[in-house]
């Protein structure tokens, strides 16, 4: 860090949208940071994002395109239990059936 003064850093009066205040308080709480760390961190994670060609409204989109196919995946989870438990039913019907047929089968 450097030995500068907290009076000669730039200042930059910034107003928040409804809400923005309370998610940067919550979200500095759970870094353990103050909320003016926690925007510096912000700020120099999406510069550093957008010089390595991956901008942050790309990250963005990567997140709801993983979103999507983890709710796909789940879906296709879903579907496949329902599957095996389709072949298990059927499986247990054709056991019954050919123990029917040999039972017929069988003298008495």
């Amino acid at each position: 860090m450097t030995d500068k003064q907290v009076k000669d850093y730039d200042k930059f009066v910034l107003r928040f949208p409804d809400g923005m205040r309370d998610a940067i308080a919550e979200r500095s709480k759970r870094n353990g940071r103050s909320m003016n760390a926690e925007i510096i961190q912000i700020i120099e994670d999406a510069i550093a994002a957008e010089a390595t060609g991956f901008p942050a409204g790309d990250a963005r989109e990567l997140r709801k395109v993983i979103k999507m196919q983890d709710e796909s995946i789940e879906s296709y989870q879903g579907m496949l239990q329902q599957m095996a438990d389709l072949v298990k039913k059927v499986s247990s019907l054709a056991v019954e059936e050919i123990k029917k047929k040999d039972d017929s089968k069988k003298p008495t």
